[in-house]
């Protein structure tokens, strides 16, 4: 069973080229001009006075057909079949496929796309996630948190810059911890937990709750 290696031809009648008669010039000549461009004499079938000719006995430039001057009488029929040309494929002009149908599923991948041809447009939405970040790639200024950062304050659990641990005096390692002498709001010290104060501290009209251990010093 015949088969093709690539795409199947596309089949179609050749292209036949008639010269019955030849005219005075294009027999005295020996130029005949062709239908359609021909990139190699191979590509055609000629035959003169119904004698098919070798490719020896012609040559091909663009559309002209040359045999030599003298070389065909005007009595003589000059018949040409582009016999090869039919089943070329010609190269595709810029901008010819015009459908995503066209092309085949998974046919482009990072390989063909040029660096920076991908922007926020053509992204799904939470298309990147942390897999994707480069370690390092997210800076102070993209965190989602509340307050300014500075040197002596720290990102805490609700997402707000601020002193940790609670209120501090001093900056960097020289700092001395605080706490209010006043207890003014209703605090649960829960099981497992220690809790402590720097006295004197007075509790107000609030209510602290202790299930774990809370030492006032």
């Amino acid at each position: 069973m015949a088969g093709y290696i690539g795409h199947n031809p596309v089949r179609r009648n050749y292209a036949v080229d008639e010269f019955n008669p030849p005219t005075a010039a294009q027999a005295s000549s020996g130029n005949f001009t062709l239908s359609q461009t021909v990139s190699d004499s191979k590509f055609l079938e000629v035959s003169v006075g119904g004698i098919d000719q070798p490719q020896s006995a012609y040559s091909v430039t663009g559309t002209t057909l040359a045999f030599g001057a003298g070389i065909v009488s005007v009595n003589d029929i000059v018949i040409v079949r582009h016999a090869g040309e039919s089943i070329m494929y010609p190269t595709l002009e810029d901008g010819a496929v015009s459908s995503s149908a066209k092309i085949a599923a998974n046919a482009v991948d990072s390989a063909n796309i040029t660096a920076g041809a991908v922007d926020l447009a053509h992204m799904s939405a939470n298309s990147v996630d942390s897999l994707e970040l480069k370690a390092g790639s997210v800076d102070l200024a993209h965190l989602a948190a509340t307050g300014t950062p500075t040197a002596s304050l720290a990102l805490k659990g609700d997402y707000s810059w601020g002193t940790a641990g609670g209120p501090s005096l001093g900056s960097g390692n020289e700092y001395l911890r605080t706490n209010s002498n006043q207890i003014n709001q209703s605090i649960t010290v829960p099981v497992g937990t220690n809790a402590s104060s720097v006295g004197p501290v007075t509790v107000g009209t609030s209510l602290v709750q202790v299930y774990g251990v809370y030492t006032i010093i």
